[in-house]
This record gives C-alpha cells, structure tokens and sequence, in this order.
C-alpha cells in the first residue's frame, strides 16, 4: 500500500451506521434549523457550517460484481483538513428494522487520496458535487442539513460551489457503532427513531430504501 495513505487504526474496523434520510424544501429550512437549535442546545458544534466537495468513485473491472462505489471528501472550509476515505456497505436487510443500518469505513487519509483511488487501485472517478450546509449533535446522534451544490473548478485548481442542483435540502440523522455492533447498553435503532420523531412535521424521515 503506498505510504503517503495514512488510515487512522481506529476506523479499520468497519462500523455499523444507523441512519434516517429526508428533504425539506428552502422555505421551510429557518423553521427545521430553529427546531434543532433548541433541541440541540449551543454547544460548540451545533449550527456549525460546513462545505464539503465529494469525489464518487467505482471499480472498472468487469469481474467485480456488484462494482465497489467509495468517497473521497475534503473540506473546502477547512484547507488544512485531511482527505477522507468512505466506503457504505450494503443495507442489512431486516423487514422488520425502522432505519438504515450498514456498514462503514470513514478514515482521514493523505492529501493524495484521490490518485491513489485512480492509480494505484484502479478506481474510476463517476462524478463530483459539494454538499454545504449545517452539522448539529444531539448525544451520539449527528444530524446534517445540506443542499447539493454542482462543483465550479477555478484557474487555480481550487473547488468552489456554483448554483444548487435542486431547490431541497438533505436531511440526514445518523449514529455509529464502533467496532461493528451494539452493546446491551446501547440502542442505537431507538435513539435515531426519538430524534427523527422529534423532527417533525418539519421533515419526514424515512429508511433508505436501496431498491427504488
């Protein structure tokens, strides 16, 4: 493996996320982002900005079916951040189960995560875009609120966000369980359906639904 991909040795252990998706058109965005200011308190963090460009990846063999989609992200905000490396795994599929739960790789990795993807392992880049919006915490619970941004490239080489690709925002509330699986203590499924219950009518909050 080249050197300069530096994986943090906590997050080789894929994780399990749990996690429920929604939209909210713009002119109800103030009312959601009121709602969670008050459930979330003014901790640092919360209603904190964010600006993320995202580079989709997929596998070119022919062999390798389904073919293997991974992330590069990087924060635009934030220069001196690491790029990250995210794989999402397949949906568990349990008739039964009220929320998203599937397996994750999010790691921080070198600046030249992108031509090791190309390069090294092979991977094609499918497409790009930049998600800008607002991060807030609610315990373990992490909550996003983005809008979809098509990426403008400048003379520079720097990403910028030019118009939005849709007039909604992504909802997202999302827990990790470190290691793989829950303890008897924790309830990560319960804590995800309080918070999404807390949420609306403002956004309805569903399980992805990975077949339509």
């Amino acid at each position: 493996m080249d050197p300069d991909l530096k994986i943090a040795a906590f997050n080789n252990i894929p994780n399990q996320e749990y996690a429920l998706f929604g939209s909210v058109l713009e002119a109800h965005l103030e009312t959601l982002l009121h709602r969670l200011k008050g459930l979330c308190g003014q901790l640092p963090g919360n209603a904190e900005p964010f600006q993320d460009h995202y580079l989709i990846y997929s596998t070119k063999s022919p062999n390798i079916i389904p073919p293997v989609h991974v992330r590069a992200v990087r924060s635009i905000m934030s220069t001196f951040m690491p790029w990250r490396f995210q794989y999402y795994g397949s949906e568990i599929s349990e008739a039964s189960r009220m929320v998203t739960q599937r397996q994750i790789i999010d790691a921080c990795c070198s600046v030249r995560l992108p031509k090791f993807l190309e390069d090294g392992l092979g991977f094609n880049m499918d497409y790009e875009y930049i998600l800008k919006g607002f991060t807030f915490a609610k315990g373990r619970v992490r909550i996003s609120v983005g809008r979809m941004m098509k990426t403008a490239h400048e003379v520079n080489m720097q990403v910028e966000a030019a118009e939005a690709l849709s007039g909604s925002y992504l909802v997202e509330v999302a827990t990790v369980v470190f290691g793989g699986s829950a303890t008897n203590e924790e309830n990560p499924e319960k804590e995800i359906l309080q918070v999404a219950e807390l949420l609306k009518p403002i956004v309805d909050l569903k399980r992805l639904d990975v077949k339509r």
